[in-house]
């Protein structure tokens, strides 16, 4: 809500409200590479007592600065924006839908909702419009979105390539740079932004554990990225099952980054019927590479 969006630094901007977004808030009231994420959401009704409600979330918006891939703009990714520190490109999620609610009208924070209904999460609103449904069984997601392998503590990864659907080439240019994620109940719990290299503004020295570091981060997942080649332990691939290999990255060597953002607590997201331990598991037995994870 917007009462804990205070009470961690985040500030309503000045910005106008987007009605298929919301309001934007700002971490600490700044746009900029430092602070590269946009909250949105629904207008706080200032009323008399019991009446007063804070807003709720209504969208989540990343900015891009430095490469993207630009067959996306226009879809995925924005047209060109600016900031005090330069250019950049957004892509953003939604979690109401914009054709039936004006998320600038404060009927949308007052609504009454029931816990059983099934909104849709919507990539790019008014742009791509890509629906990501609340439950995996929805044919929406099975028909169009191909489902990769597990990870405990995230869920059952699903991606899809913007011209072949569950088809994927998995080729940089032409996969949504957005993946829901799924619990064992399959329920819609989690998502991760991806671009193709390096998003956090530390240096090359940094070795991501210390304070200078974690500063840098600027919202994106600590660490040093997932490799393009099926090497090592952390790689592009490991959120995919069967035949994989990203190719297209725009840096060398291929590294990408993410940033997840979770709608349940990670800690309770385990993978049903995995033997892998910690690692990704696929139901079908077929991973991108052979790979036994063995501690030094």
């Amino acid at each position: 809500s917007t009462d804990e969006a205070i009470e961690l630094n985040w500030k309503k901007s000045d910005e106008p409200c987007v009605p298929s977004l919301g309001k934007a808030w700002l971490y600490n009231g700044v746009r900029g590479v430092d602070s590269s994420v946009t909250l949105y959401f629904t207008p706080e009704v200032n009323a008399e007592g019991d009446d007063s409600l804070p807003g709720a979330l209504s969208g989540i918006e990343v900015d891009y600065y430095g490469y993207i891939e630009e067959n996306l703009i226009g879809s995925y990714f924005s047209e060109k924006r600016t900031s005090k520190d330069g250019i950049y490109h957004s892509a953003a999620i939604t979690f109401r839908d914009s054709e039936t609610e004006d998320l600038c009208s404060v009927s949308s924070t007052t609504m009454k909702r029931n816990a059983e209904e099934k909104y849709l999460a919507i990539i790019r609103p008014n742009v791509a419009n890509e629906e990501i449904p609340m439950r995996d069984s929805t044919v929406s997601l099975t028909d169009n979105w191909k489902k990769g392998s597990c990870i405990p503590t995230m869920g059952n990864h699903w991606m899809k390539d913007v011209n072949g659907g569950k088809n994927l080439t998995y080729n940089a240019a032409d996969t949504v740079p957005l993946v829901p994620m799924y619990d064992s109940y399959g329920n819609f719990v989690a998502i991760f932004f991806f671009a193709t290299d390096r998003k956090q503004n530390w240096a090359d020295t940094c070795t991501y554990t210390t304070e200078e570091c974690i500063e840098a981060l600027n919202f994106w997942d600590i660490g040093p990225g997932l490799t393009e080649a099926n090497e090592g332990r952390f790689y592009m691939c490991n959120n995919a099952c069967g035949k994989c290999d990203f190719t297209g990255s725009g840096s060398t060597p291929g590294m990408y980054t993410t940033m997840h953002w979770y709608f349940k607590d990670y800690k309770t997201i385990t993978c049903a019927s995995s033997n892998k331990g910690l690692d990704p598991y696929c139901e079908s037995g077929s991973y991108p590479k052979d790979f036994e994870w063995v501690e030094e």
